[in-house]
Formats: C-alpha cells, structure tokens, sequence
C-alpha cells in the first residue's frame, strides 16, 4: 500500500532546504517526507482530521507558520535521512561501548531544528515537555 503524498512540504520544499540534495528516487523522497509529517504532526495541538490524520489545516495558517511547518517537516526528514530509518525502529541502547569510543544516553527522536522552526512558528503547545 503506497503512503499518501505528504501535506505539510513537498520535495521543492526539501531540495531548498537541505542544499545540495538532488533527488534520485521521487517516490522514496515522498515516503521519507510523509514519514517525518507524521513524526511532527504528534508534537502538534489539534485534534486529527478523521481523513488526513492531521492536527493542522496548512491553509488556516499565515504564510510564515506554514513555511515554518514545511521547515520543520524538511528538518525531520533530513534527520530521519542522517540517522537512518533502522534508528527509528528500534531502541537505541544508554551505553555503548567500543574499543576506541563509547557514547552514553539517548539520541533524540526529533532533529533539534524541528523544535526551532515550531517554536518559531508558536506551533508547539507551551507547556511542551518534549523541547530540547
């Protein structure tokens, strides 16, 4: 079953946000940015649209918190690119362990610029306890 295109940003919006990115494969760019639509439409207040799953109507926000929503999408997606999506199937362990490294707690579920563009936009509800 193919994954609906995402709303809230499109591969435009990608290109121009992560420089350098050229775009080989449409449909899997399409998954990767509805994958990372839905990772942030759970930081988002509203209740979901029966249809969409959507917290927030882009078209019922100013041009800035729209932008700011894309950009928070593309910072999802370029995070969700960099760590691979393995990363996000599984836990990561507290500690690892090598014979030249080792590397205590957790990374983030959110890429630290998703929390920026929100916050910037007022997007993020104020008493939000996932901000980093």
């Amino acid at each position: 079953m193919a994954l609906p295109a995402p709303v809230y940003c499109d591969q435009d919006d990608f290109e121009d946000y992560v420089e350098g990115w050229e775009t080989t494969d449409p449909d899997g760019l399409d998954r990767l940015l509805y994958r990372a639509q839905m990772d942030v439409n759970r930081l988002l207040i509203g209740i979901p649209d029966r249809d969409t799953g959507l917290r927030v109507n882009p078209a019922r926000l100013s041009v800035y918190q729209a932008n700011e929503l894309a950009n928070a999408v593309c910072a999802q997606a370029e995070y969700r690119n960099a760590m691979g999506e393995d990363f996000f199937r599984r836990n990561e362990p507290r500690s690892i362990q090598g014979p030249d490294f080792s590397k205590q707690g957790r990374s983030g579920y959110y890429g630290d610029k998703v929390f920026a563009h929100l916050r910037d936009a007022g997007l993020l509800p104020r008493t939000s306890f996932l901000m980093s």
